[in-house]
């Protein structure tokens, strides 16, 4: 067999096992706005038009827990031996099942680029807009000359017709006026608006038009028009180039993401548990039990009811898990041990940012959502892992 070199290739793997000793400093702390039924995108209200809500960090989400009363053991401090028995994790055989991109599949994906940036042609003639249509407009809410907040929108589409969402007498203050035009209407907002500021109120809008949809289907772009209008690649060739190069090395770390995960599982099932360090076992259970209790408590049914429908779990599955992170915990820190790996500043600080690039967030905001104990166990299993798969016997 040909034994290959794999390094990890900025695989990000926070180990389940860190998760049983540590946790994110903080929940996320995401909230969204108050729905509003029957509300459709754009509907002129007391908030912006558009697509509103948190923000999606990336960053994987934990549930809020209760702290668990009885001490976590300490997997460092201590002599593993007693309770776990490693078994081979050097010299491993696993295939790496990589397959370059074919023409078919490299034209589909070119297709479905296009396709996503298709667009809605605009009548070409000069007139006026008029019921029916459908629009590209701006608008924005003023009282007095005063500018009220949430009541302002820029490339909002709108349809001129009864069934809008709109307010009634909004989308109509546009029938009349063409592109390109600048123009005020006055529009009373409804006696039982859900915004009470505004409700029975008259408000001035100050609207434009972009453009006028002529009502046929979207039309893709060609190939020569994205690459002309979308990126900055001089060439159809050179981003053709470049983006199945791209699309390779992404199907290449989905197989190698794939093989340390088998050679992880290959590990793990090679050790065996002697014992389980006293009072760890029903420690992280606890744990599993809080956390299900929570996510109980946010859907709104009782913790067997969730754990039956939702999970399809039982205590006795529970004690099942429990074993397996400690088996995990054990394990990693084992080899962490045997191996003499440690993290050094400069490679924690490397790692976080890292970490932070990958989840979209910034340094800041990741330090924010783990802790350091937590970061270092991930970056100690990477090290592990990368050992493990230097070491291993790779075939393609």
């Amino acid at each position: 067999m040909k034994k290959l070199l794999i390094l990890l290739l900025a695989l990000v793997v926070l180990v389940s096992a860190v998760a049983c000793g540590t946790t994110q400093k903080d929940d996320t702390n995401e909230t969204e706005p108050p729905a509003q039924e029957g509300t459709p995108t754009g509907e002129v209200n007391d908030t912006t038009p558009g697509e509103t809500g948190a923000v999606d960090t990336g960053a994987p989400e934990t549930p809020e827990t209760e702290a668990p009363v009885i001490p976590p053991f300490d997997y460092a401090g201590n002599d593993l031996t007693p309770y776990i028995q490693l078994g081979q994790y050097m010299g491993l055989e696993v295939k790496i099942d990589f397959t370059p991109i074919t023409d078919d599949e490299f034209d589909a994906e070119i297709k479905a680029i296009l396709e996503s940036y298709a667009y809605t042609p605009f009548i070409k003639e000069d007139r006026a807009a008029v019921e029916g249509d459908i629009i590209s407009a701006n608008f924005s809410g003023s009282i007095n000359g005063e500018t009220i907040d949430n009541t302002t929108a820029t490339d909002v589409e709108i349809s001129i017709s009864a069934n809008s969402g709109y307010i009634p007498g909004f989308v109509e203050g546009y029938i009349g006026h063409k592109v390109g035009e600048v123009f005020d209407f006055d529009v009373k907002f409804p006696d039982d608006y859900h915004n009470a500021d505004l409700a029975g109120v008259t408000v001035t809008f100050t609207g434009s038009i972009n453009g006028i949809y002529d009502g046929t289907e979207a039309v893709a772009p060609s190939l020569e028009e994205f690459v002309t209008d979308f990126t900055d690649y001089e060439t159809v060739d050179e981003f053709l180039e470049d983006y199945r190069g791209y699309i390779n090395d992404e199907k290449f770390l989905e197989a190698m993401s794939a093989v340390y995960d088998e050679l992880w599982q290959m590990v793990l099932d090679n050790a065996t548990v002697l014992d389980y360090p006293e009072n760890e076992l029903e420690r992280v259970y606890q744990l599993h039990v809080a956390t299900y209790k929570a996510r109980a408590q946010q859907y709104g049914v009782d913790y067997e009811t969730f754990l039956a429908e939702y999970v399809n779990a039982t205590p006795d599955s529970l004690y099942d898990s429990a074993r397996s992170y400690i088996k995990e915990d054990l394990v990693l820190n084992q080899l962490i041990k045997v191996l003499e790996i440690e993290i050094t500043e400069e490679a924690y600080l490397e790692g976080c940012q890292r970490y932070a690039d990958q989840f979209g967030i910034t340094l800041a905001e990741f330090n924010q959502y783990y802790d350091r104990e937590t970061v270092e166990m991930s970056l100690l299993y990477e090290e592990v892992l990368a050992v493990i798969a230097e070491n291993a016997e790779m075939t393609e």
